[in-house]
């Protein structure tokens, strides 16, 4: 039994529970939709980032053009633009000082768009109008390959070179403000100086916003680069020399939209939706082979121990959860209860059967006879049949007294009551001993069990009655006890137990001494009230005569 519960323990343990499983199951489920949001947004803000990384490239290279051209006019810089107070990035060393991106999709407000341009208050710086005009066109020219919307602002903020162009307002003009509402006005000479990242870049600190995208053109293709975009990235890049603001670039572009960029990866895009299908299948098989399985094959056993068949297996080989394995261990204990149970009903009947037809078939025969010879019958054998028939009658009446006690104590319910066994014990001692019979009582104090007295009568009157009619005059009884246990041991000085028979005492209608009235019952009925009480009784091995341990579970004195 031991090895049994070890072996269930160590099944259990490497098995999830039905609640994690259906917990793990149903948080997937609610999960992925979430999963493939976050995807969405995550890759939406790559793109932006990326589009920003794009235009940080193209300022500086446009940056560096500008500066070689200011440093080429022969002015003296120091004299020109504006002292700013900011470094336009922090240098990694005396060479490098590269400027990262800033904007943030899923941290950063979407800006309003972009205010219009306004009236300069002066007019733009003239080296910065001539370097401008000289830029106009190659801006222009990269423009239409990048898509990028350039301008080229002077230290105050005035446009010296854009690509809006005037007169550009047909569907190739993609230099068109997507900021705005498409206007295709040339924005030159014009300020923007009150405009957020172009005040921050004229403190020499680049700048970079997400802002609102607004158009009135029609809905491009789906191949369409800036399809359904919703902002418009800004990036406002200081050109800066020797401590001196020279200029500004400010670049825009719509970033790539997620969607186009599905459709070009559509094959990875495939492969994503296998493995979210081939997921969902995984976890129908999981579920399957974890809960269904068992639980189908748990009914298959059910069917096939209800139509009789006895070879059915009890267990589970796999039972998926701890839970079924639970219900599938406890589904074998109580099948194997439910055999053993109707082994022991047939067993029993046949004993039964046996017991009563013997009596019954002495009480028929002799009341056949004195119906038949009553009356030529002498009286000594006419008083003979009636004593046999008598006889047979009690032993019937002592019979079914026995069967009932035997049917109370096997369907014995729990006892709350408790008794001082040693007290008890002393009670049995002074109501059995007698001048034929001597019991001595050894017995520790303060052992409180559950159980009746009536019940521990019972107990002890049947082992006493066995005692003396297999001879014994002399009975020991000891009470020992530990921490949880009490134990009482019978020991008397009578014939004993024959060794081929110790194995069979407790069986139901066993018995050496049929002949002088014995049922078989004494010993059955002991156990099961023993056993109604969580404890245990037991033979013990002994030269002479026939001893006996009985255990039971200690109860709290402060129960008695």
């Amino acid at each position: 039994m031991t090895a049994l519960r070890s072996e269930r323990h160590m099944r259990r343990k490497w098995r999830p529970s039905l609640r994690t499983i259906l917990t793990a199951l149903n948080l997937t489920v609610l999960l992925l939709p979430f999963a493939g949001l976050i995807v969405f947004r995550l890759y939406d803000a790559h793109l932006v980032r990326e589009t920003e990384t794009e235009l940080l490239g193209q300022a500086a290279m446009i940056g560096a053009v500008y500066r070689a051209k200011v440093r080429a006019s022969g002015e003296d810089i120091a004299t020109l633009g504006a002292p700013v107070a900011h470094d336009p990035a922090p240098k990694v060393d005396e060479y490098y000082h590269p400027i990262t991106p800033v904007t943030d999709l899923g941290r950063d407000d979407v800006a309003p768009p972009r205010p219009d341009p306004r009236p300069a208050d002066r007019p733009a710086d003239a080296l910065a109008r001539r370097i401008g005009e000289e830029m106009a066109r190659t801006l222009v020219e990269a423009q239409r390959e990048t898509l990028i919307g350039m301008r080229v602002l002077d230290h105050q903020g005035i446009v010296v070179a854009t690509t809006m162009q005037p007169h550009r307002a047909d569907s190739r003009a993609l230099s068109a403000d997507a900021g705005r509402s498409g206007t295709s006005e040339s924005d030159l000479g014009l300020s923007f100086g009150h405009v957020g990242e172009i005040a921050q870049a004229m403190s020499g600190r680049y700048a970079a916003v997400l802002r609102a995208r607004v158009s009135q053109k029609p809905q491009p293709a789906f191949g369409s680069i800036s399809r359904g975009a919703r902002v418009r990235v800004f990036s406002a890049y200081p050109i800066v020399d020797s401590g001196r603001l020279l200029g500004i670039v400010y670049l825009s572009r719509t970033p790539d939209n997620i969607m186009h960029k599905l459709y070009f990866a559509r094959d990875r895009l495939a492969m994503a939706a296998l493995s979210t299908i081939a997921l969902a299948v995984l976890l129908s098989v999981l579920t399957g082979r974890l809960i269904s399985g068992p639980i189908a094959a748990l009914r298959s056993r059910a069917r096939q121990l209800a139509a009789g068949d006895r070879k059915a297996p009890m267990t589970l080989a796999h039972a998926g959860t701890r839970e079924l394995a639970d219900l599938s261990d406890s589904f074998s204990d109580m099948a194997t209860a439910l055999q053993s149970r109707a082994t022991y009903v047939r067993d029993f009947a046949a004993h039964v059967s046996h017991e009563l037809r013997t009596p019954l078939t002495s009480i028929k025969g002799a009341v056949e006879l004195l119906g038949e010879h009553g009356a030529s019958m002498r009286e000594d054998e006419r008083a003979r049949f009636l004593h046999n028939i008598s006889e047979d009658a009690e032993r019937l009446s002592r019979l079914v007294d026995r069967l009932h006690e035997l049917a109370r104590a096997e369907h014995a319910v729990a006892v709350f009551e408790t008794i001082d066994l040693g007290s008890a014990l002393a009670a049995i001692r002074d109501a059995h001993a007698s001048l034929s019979l001597r019991i001595d009582l050894e017995a520790a104090a303060g052992c409180h069990v559950r159980l009746s007295r009536e019940a521990l009568d019972i107990v002890a009157a049947n082992l006493i009655a066995n005692a003396v009619q297999n001879g014994a005059s002399h009975i020991i009884i000891t009470l020992a006890a530990d921490a949880d246990t009490a134990e009482i041991t019978v020991v008397d000085d009578g014939r004993g137990i024959a060794p081929g028979d110790v194995h069979r005492i407790f069986e139901p209608f066993f018995t050496t001494r049929q002949a002088s009235g014995g049922t078989g019952l004494g010993l059955r009925i002991v156990r099961s009230i023993i056993e109604s009480a969580h404890g245990t009784i037991s033979p013990l091995r002994r030269d002479r005569g026939a001893a006996f341990a009985i255990r039971l579970p200690r109860a709290a004195a402060a129960a008695a």
